[in-house]
């Protein structure tokens, strides 16, 4: 493409596209001969040139008007390619992150939002609904979901939340920036178009052609009447350029100072809206202030971080088959997944069970090939050597339809593998919500759990839920959410934090937050979701940001699933479970050993203990074995229904359980590339396997898995001797058998003293594998 100053008369023009196999794309594709693309001539010197390869991507192509789309003494030209056909695979059309409107720091511009919005809802009175919705749903006899007045105020209720998150967009939009060019005066901007505008004038009077209708436009948006220009002479035209070029000139020299003067109507902006009534000048102190740290941060993250890729490609292998020496096992690729096949015990050599569990596949394994049967895998690779190839995944659509499988098939496996409490009659007392009354009754104390066929340990599991004494004296937790905790909620979000598909980001929120009146009615359509047990239908899409476990390795079964939500639902979690719900906990009584997702518990004083525990057995020459766990996919692993049941245990209402788990139920989930948010969707249909796990970056799962692993740490502690440490009295100051932190854990257990144990004046370690002490451990199996 560009401007060859000849057209194909010119003998050597003709000669280089001829010699090269070139194609003229727009006389080519156009009927009928291309207009001239030059305002003082009448010939074609602008062409877009291609070859035979590219000319089979060109969809359409042409020449514009002189004027259109730049003011320049040239016509521009435009091509338009399937970008499939161009770049094959390789093509990734990158879409930027979404931007938002306004930020809290930009004081005129958010009150403005909040004035916009007020009157938008006063408008459609969305007030005066909202209130009329709660008090219609508080009259209700029948609080049946099914039942026709309930059915018809939960229809009422998504019509009013879908007219208030268009008032939210429409009065975001309404301050949002539109000019995202540098930042200069609107002096020096208004100098140069006015230095613009006058020579097009010239420029058409010298060729004698028309004005047009852009150059109208922009004196129309200068200030300039038709009459200024419409009736001049050339020479005073080229007068007026001058001018114009010369008071730009001097412009730019200061433009320094009035890039000051725009600051400072700006800071002047903010303190007339400032409700703390601050000085001016300390708001444009505060604006450098925070000019120059943006800056600082930027060159710091530039140095420490590594640029961010957005996710442009994936990687699957290639081949099916693969064999772990290590651990002899079989590994099969299965949408985007690996099963671990293990040995079949008893069994011919080279033979594995059909039965697998989902397991990262080490580096080393080797390509195989096998035949299957009914009832096991026959490897019939007896030697392999060959090491896994990798292929690259590029094409946008092929990236999302991978990651679709396969996070469908991620979050499946607790079904698909069958795990125990998929199965009856643990499922049966579950139920989909954890609101059974057999649930009911396992609470009260009132289930007879010895006459269940299930292992002991389960037993153990079902009578801990019974409630405790301190448990039972919990004041139960509210599910309505108050203006007041509405307003403080989002008070401490920091709003660029990622969340809602609908794009209601945090920012918006948090303005809508600030203001009392909003408060009042944006925080009751918040809350009768979970006052009333139905799904908020906004609040079931969720999006799938795909991030590297480890830095540039992008094969697909390494990727970490992050889940973005809506920013008003994930919030409501936070206040119901991670505050008022933890808070219940740690009145009544929570593991002592689960030191994550915790208020005032740390990582460092997890380890800590640790070190202590191994500490005191040197010192002791007690035995002491421990082993490290890590719960594989253990928050994609999690079952709702057993989430809401830890909640009711600490006096969550029912309603709110049951909202939380049909917003999971009807969750649609879509993936983010560098593409952007797909139009691709998965989502648990009736028939197929059933998808558990709750998405990290939920406001609740942290509190819940605390919930969920107390249960699991209290009857192991039970169970098992663990470790008890005395002081130099003899008094007994500690006892446990693990420290966990949120989904890792040390398990520990100890035996009787041991003549091999060391201490620091004996050397370096040795190897106590055939201690009979710690062999009797082993062999215990605790």
């Amino acid at each position: 493409m560009g401007d060859f100053n000849a057209d194909m008369t010119d003998k050597k023009f003709a000669e280089f596209v001829t010699a090269n196999n070139l194609i003229d794309i727009i006389a080519d594709t156009n009927p009928g001969d291309p207009p001239r693309t030059y305002a003082r001539g009448t010939k074609r010197l602008d062409y877009i040139l291609c070859d035979h390869r590219i000319r089979q991507a060109v969809i359409k192509s042409g020449s514009l008007a002189l004027h259109d789309g730049i003011f320049s003494d040239h016509t521009m030209q435009w091509v338009d390619f399937d970008q499939d056909i161009l770049f094959g695979d390789e093509a990734v059309d990158r879409v930027p992150p979404p931007t938002r409107q306004f930020t809290m720091m930009q004081a005129r511009k958010k009150k403005d939002f909040q004035d916009k919005l007020e009157k938008l809802d006063e408008e459609h009175r969305i007030k005066d609904k909202v209130l009329e919705l709660e008090r219609d749903f508080a009259r209700l006899c029948n609080r049946e979901l099914t039942s026709k007045e309930m059915i018809a105020l939960v229809k009422r209720y998504h019509v009013l939340d879908e007219q208030i998150r268009l008032n939210m967009i429409e009065a975001a939009n309404s301050v949002g920036r539109t000019d995202f060019g540098y930042q200069r005066s609107n002096a020096l901007i208004q100098a140069g178009r006015l230095v613009t505008f006058w020579k097009t004038v010239s420029s058409c009077m010298r060729r004698g052609s028309g004005f047009t209708d852009r150059l109208h436009q922009l004196a129309l948006n200068l200030g300039i009447d038709k009459r200024e220009y419409m009736s001049i002479s050339q020479k005073k035209a080229r007068k007026m350029a001058h001018q114009a070029r010369m008071e730009k000139r001097e412009i730019h020299k200061r433009d320094g100072e009035a890039r000051a003067e725009w600051l400072e109507e700006h800071a002047k902006a903010h303190a007339e809206d400032d409700p703390k009534g601050t000085d001016w000048k300390t708001i444009l102190n505060r604006m450098i202030s925070a000019a120059r740290q943006k800056l600082m941060q930027k060159r710091i993250t530039r140095i420490f971080k590594p640029e961010h890729v957005p996710l442009d490609y994936i990687q699957i292998p290639v081949g099916k088959w693969f064999y772990d020496r290590a651990n002899d096992e079989v590994y099969e690729f299965d949408q985007g997944l690996f099963r671990a096949h293990p040995r079949l015990r008893g069994g011919p050599e080279w033979t594995y069970s059909k039965a697998y569990s989902l397991k990262t596949m080490p580096d080393d394994v080797k390509v195989i090939e096998v035949s299957e049967d009914e009832d096991r895998i026959q490897c019939l690779t007896t030697q392999p050597t060959e090491a896994p190839k990798w292929q690259n995944v590029t094409n946008s659509t092929e990236i999302e339809k991978w990651l679709a499988k396969r996070n469908k098939r991620h979050y499946q496996q607790v079904w698909q593998e069958k795990a125990y409490p998929t199965q009856e009659p643990l499922n049966g007392i579950l139920g989909e919500h954890g609101t059974t009354q057999e649930v009911d009754d396992l609470l009260e104390g009132n289930l007879d759990v010895d006459a269940l066929d299930v292992p002991d340990y389960v037993k153990e599991w079902l009578k801990w839920i019974e409630l405790t004494p301190a448990e039972r004296a919990l004041r139960p937790i509210p599910p309505k959410i108050t203006p007041k905790a509405f307003a403080e909620a989002f008070k401490i979000t920091d709003e660029m934090t990622s969340s809602s598909p609908s794009h209601l980001h945090y920012t918006l929120w948090k303005a809508v937050a600030e203001k009392e009146n909003f408060c009042k009615y944006y925080a009751v359509m918040m809350s009768l979701p979970f006052e009333y047990g139905f799904s908020n239908a906004r609040w079931e899409h969720a999006i799938d940001c795909m991030l590297e476990k480890k830095l540039g390795i992008r094969k697909i079964h390494l990727m970490r699933i992050i889940g973005l939500l809506e920013a008003d639902f994930n919030t409501a979690l936070k206040i119901l479970f991670a505050g008022r719900l933890m808070c219940n906990a740690e009145i009544s009584g929570i593991s002592s050993s689960q030191w994550g997702g915790r208020a005032n518990r740390s990582a460092i004083a997890c380890a800590t203990r640790k070190l202590i525990a191994w500490e005191y057995a040197r010192y002791t020459k007690t035995t002491l074995v421990s082993f490290f766990c890590d719960l594989a996919g253990n928050f994609d692993r999690m079952l709702v229904s057993i989430s809401n049941v830890m909640a009711r245990k600490k006096g969550m209402a029912k309603t709110v359980c049951e909202c939380r788990s049909r917003v999971m139920m009807a969750m649609r989930r879509t993936i983010r590339t560098a593409a952007g948010t797909s139009k691709l969707m998965y989502r648990w249909r009736t028939g197929e396997t059933r998808i558990a796990g709750e998405i990290q970056g939920k406001g609740d799962v942290m509190a819940l898995w605390a919930l969920q692993s107390d249960g699991a740490l209290e009857v192991h502690n039970k169970l098992t001797e663990g470790v008890t440490l005395k002081d130099a009295t003899g008094a007994e100051t500690s006892n446990r058998s693990a420290d966990a932190y949120v989904d890792d854990a040390d398990i520990y257990e100890s035996g009787p003293p041991s003549e091999n144990i060391i201490n620091s004046d004996d050397g370096p370690p040795e190897d106590d594998s055939d201690d009979p002490a710690a062999l009797a451990i082993l062999q215990t199996g605790t």
